[in-house]
């Protein structure tokens, strides 16, 4: 009895395995036929007016849609949620993603019910079939949470390295002043 409980859970542990290998055999011949496809989306989203044009457009055409999971699942990454991560990053900028939250709170816009989640869930689990819609959308409310303080940081590291600039040319001129100074001769009354 035990045996024949063994084998089963075995045979069942291998026909996931086999589907998992057919679905990714799948996803490598549909990436291989659409390499001729342009890109849906090529850099972040910068504004919200452009972020809901994007998402009107996956609604109106089923090939973008299609057309925009290929290319996200196309990202890849070495676990579900670094790849989700990818997705976002290259799908919204952190502007546009501090005026989200998952379910609208804190007077901001609802993501959960955007057309852009599903196409997320889809390209992971194109590369990730086994994972659970749910983890999917945890890695994205965690993202969302966090996209406010990853522009300040941003924006941080931009004014310093502004600040940095400023303060070489301004040493630079110093220093040109001081050499046209020293070069020049010594008239006393």
């Amino acid at each position: 009895m035990r045996i024949s409980q063994t084998i089963l859970m075995r045979l069942e542990q291998l026909g996931r395995q086999v589907d998992a290998m057919q679905q990714h055999l799948f996803n490598t011949t549909v990436r291989l036929q659409d390499e001729t496809n342009d890109d849906v989306v090529l850099t972040p989203v910068k504004d919200i007016d452009q972020f809901l044009s994007l998402e009107g457009r996956l609604a109106a055409d089923g090939n973008i849609k299609l057309k925009l999971i290929q290319q996200l699942a196309g990202l890849g990454g070495s676990t579900f949620g670094a790849a989700a991560r990818r997705m976002l990053e290259l799908l919204l900028s952190l502007e546009v993603a501090v005026q989200f939250s998952w379910a609208g709170q804190k007077g901001k816009r609802k993501f959960v019910d955007l057309g852009v989640t599903d196409v997320i869930c889809k390209a992971v689990r194109r590369n990730f079939p086994e994972t659970k819609k749910n983890d999917i959308e945890c890695v994205i409310k965690v993202w969302l949470r966090h996209a406010g303080e990853k522009l300040q940081k941003q924006r941080l590291r931009t004014s310093r390295t502004h600040h940095e600039e400023n303060f070489r040319k301004t040493k630079a001129e110093l220093r040109d002043a001081l050499n046209q100074l020293s070069e020049a001769p010594i008239k006393l009354p």
